[in-house]
């Protein structure tokens, strides 16, 4: 299995994940690679036309007419302070972070001093993704009337309903297809190696 997706690289460890979904990123991560150099393809190609198109239309001046290049103007004297200004990122402003779960630590209050006053929680932020098998048992009610002769069962929620797969595997397959190119005996091994039971004619 080929990991290298140089020169994208992402600033995480695979070596946590499962051999089926490292290797689903690292595919995922090479189409993106192949895409990039397309388009660096397509923009320089795009160019050398422009400049073909203008000299058949005439807009290239004449030889020995070509104007002398402009004298470079003297950098502007800047202090450090202000090059530092300028030199620094921008900052992008995020929108707030919507928060999935939260869970709560306490300290071992064998490892306090006695004087130690509780000062209230201070939050740390994570973001991270899950991506695992959610089989749900529905246990649906069922009963029978005897009067009208049928039986009566819990529908089962809406989402649910018309497929035997949940809407997080078929969301899932539809942005690997259609967003990331996944082709179709990709999509069999990913939802295999997360433990999904389906054949390729059902995706």
């Amino acid at each position: 299995m080929t990991t290298a997706v140089s020169p994208l690289q992402l600033p995480i460890s695979l070596d946590g994940l499962q051999d089926g979904v490292r290797h689903c990123i690292v595919e995922l991560l090479n189409i993106i690679q192949a895409l990039t150099t397309e388009l660096q393809r397509l923009r320089e190609e795009n160019t050398r036309l422009c400049k073909e198109n203008a000299e058949l239309k005439g807009q290239r001046p004449a030889k020995g007419e070509e104007k002398p290049p402009e004298p470079k103007s003297p950098p502007k004297n800047r202090s450090s302070e202000n090059e530092r200004q300028e030199s620094k990122p921008r900052e992008h402003r995020r929108k707030p972070l919507e928060i999935d779960s939260t869970q709560r630590f306490c300290m071992d209050r064998s490892l306090l001093p006695p004087d130690a006053e509780f000062k209230g929680c201070e939050q740390t932020v994570i973001q991270d993704i899950v991506l695992r098998r959610n089989n749900i048992a529905f246990e649906r009610e069922k009963y029978f009337s005897a009067i009208e002769g049928r039986s009566f069962l819990a529908p089962l929620p809406a989402e649910f309903t018309g497929s035997e797969y949940g809407p997080g595997v078929r969301s899932m397959v539809l942005v690997l297809h259609h967003a990331c190119g996944v082709t179709q005996p990709k999509l069999l091994a990913f939802l295999e190696s997360t433990g999904i039971q389906i054949s390729s004619g059902e995706i």
